[in-house]
């Protein structure tokens, strides 16, 4: 609005006035201001409250989603020598280099620190408390039944762990063969199921057997038959004997990792093939003045083919990878 200017003291004053006001209420840089204009200024809208009202329905949704809940998960195991189950006493041919025939004898391990994946994320799983098979942090798979040629087992078998995870929609799994360290060295008669129902602890500086595993030979080399080829995993070179009030420790941890793509525990059960794990074994001879077989021993020329087998590196007992005697397949 343009002032209006009439001659006379009165008139120039009112017009003053008005011209005043007008350049009060008028804003810079609007087509009437008669400054310089910012088009883009003018034109752009004010997206502030846009953007603010953007971020409130975002933390409405976040806040409206359902969170994941704790449910019952259960793992399944099969153990098996090929393509045939595993049995106490029954007869597998074709094992090892030699094409040995050989007589089920042992097949059972502990398993501890599982974690089921969705991709690269590892989601814990907490074991229930189940006799004799399971605590909290440590479970038994256990293929034998102390009949026929399985005469160091226990009478029970157990081929599923069962706890609860976090979420679902699982593709892989990972988890430890083993007895943890912190309960390795304990007396097994103080301590919670499995470690006692186990039978499997070797010494109290040694620990326990993390995995074991025997087949009986039926073949006669040079007049001598080699009955028993042992297959137990455990700590070895290890030092300090708490009975004597000392705290073990081992050079040689041998506790393998297993890591599995392809897993979802609703629809898959995980194969472990004593076919796979005998491969590259000559079950029909053994080093003279050893064990049959291998009991864990850095010295003992039968065991870097087991220990290959279960992912462990033979050198160093430190795990490695792939372990090749565990699969997934369908249920």
């Amino acid at each position: 609005m343009r002032p209006f200017i009439v001659f006379g003291g009165a008139s120039i004053a009112l017009a003053v006035s008005v011209f005043a006001c007008t350049e009060e209420t008028t804003p810079a840089g609007t087509p009437d201001s008669g400054l310089p204009v910012d088009d883009a200024a003018v034109s752009r809208p004010d997206t502030s409250v846009a953007a603010d009202a953007a971020e409130d329905k975002d933390a409405a949704v976040k806040d409206s989603a359902v969170p994941e809940t704790r449910g019952p998960v259960e793992i399944v195991f099969d153990g098996r020598v090929g393509t045939a189950p595993f049995a106490c006493g029954q007869t597998y041919t074709g094992l090892g280099t030699s094409n040995a025939s050989a007589t089920a004898g042992d097949f059972r391990f502990f398993v501890h620190d599982i974690k089921l994946l969705r991709g690269t994320t590892e989601v814990p799983v907490t074991l229930d408390a189940r006799d004799p098979w399971q605590s909290a942090s440590l479970g038994l798979v256990d293929f034998e039944n102390n009949t026929g040629e399985c005469e160091f087992g226990t009478p029970g078998t157990n081929d599923r762990l069962n706890g609860t995870v976090l979420g679902t929609g699982f593709d892989g799994i990972a988890f430890t063969i083993g007895v943890p360290e912190n309960l390795n060295h304990l007396n097994a008669t103080t301590q919670p199921n499995p470690l006692p129902a186990s039978s499997l602890n070797w010494s109290w500086t040694s620990g326990y057997i993390h995995f074991a595993a025997q087949v009986n030979s039926t073949t006669m080399v040079e007049g001598t038959r080699v009955p028993s080829f042992f297959s137990h995993v455990g700590s070895a070179m290890c030092s300090g004997n708490p009975a004597d009030g000392g705290i073990p420790g081992c050079a040689r941890k041998n506790r393998p990792t297993v890591r599995l793509t392809g897993f979802d525990p609703t629809k898959n059960k995980i194969v472990v093939d004593l076919a796979k794990l005998f491969a590259a074994s000559d079950l029909d001879v053994n080093t003279e003045q050893t064990i049959p077989g291998c009991m864990s021993s850095p010295t003992d020329p039968e065991c870097p083919a087991i220990l290959g087998k279960l992912g462990i590196d033979p050198a160093t007992g430190n795990a490695a990878s792939p372990a090749s005697i565990f699969a997934s397949a369908p249920k």
